[in-house]
C-alpha cells in the first residue's frame, strides 16, 4: 500500500473514530459478533528468547477482557452456540465466541479458571 494511499484511509478511519460517527453506523456495519481466538495464557515470562509472544496474554488482561465483555451486555456463547444462532438466524444480541487453539496446558491452568463461570 503506498504512503498516501495508507495516510487518507487512516484520516478517514481516524474522522469516523473522533467525531463518533461509528456510533451512527454501528446499526449497518457492526456484525452480528466475533470470535476472539486464544493461544497461550500464561504469566509474563522472562525468557530472552520469545518467538510466540505475540500469541499470548496474561490471565489479568483475559480478565479485564471477558469482565468488560460482560458489563457491555455482549453475549459469551460457545461455539456450537454461535453455529446455532447464525444459522437459525437469531440476531437479537451481540456476541463473542472465544475458542482456544492448540491446547497447551497453560490455557487449563489460567484460563479455564477466567471462562468457567
Amino acid at each position: 500500500m503506498t504512503g498516501l494511499k495508507k495516510t487518507i484511509i487512516r484520516g478517514g478511519l481516524e474522522t469516523l473514530y473522533f467525531s463518533a460517527a461509528h456510533h451512527l453506523m454501528r446499526p449497518f456495519v457492526g456484525g452480528l459478533g466475533v470470535i476472539l481466538t486464544l493461544h497461550h495464557v500464561r504469566p509474563p515470562r522472562p525468557d530472552r528468547f520469545q518467538p510466540n509472544r505475540l500469541l499470548e496474554v496474561t490471565p489479568d488482561f483475559l480478565e479485564e477482557v471477558v469482565w468488560s465483555l460482560r458489563r457491555s451486555g455482549v453475549d459469551l456463547i460457545s461455539l456450537d452456540d454461535m453455529y446455532r444462532r447464525l444459522t437459525e438466524g437469531e440476531v437479537g444480541r451481540r456476541f463473542v465466541c472465544m475458542t482456544i487453539d492448540d491446547g497447551y496446558r497453560d490455557i487449563l491452568q489460567w484460563a479455564y479458571p477466567i471462562l468457567k463461570d
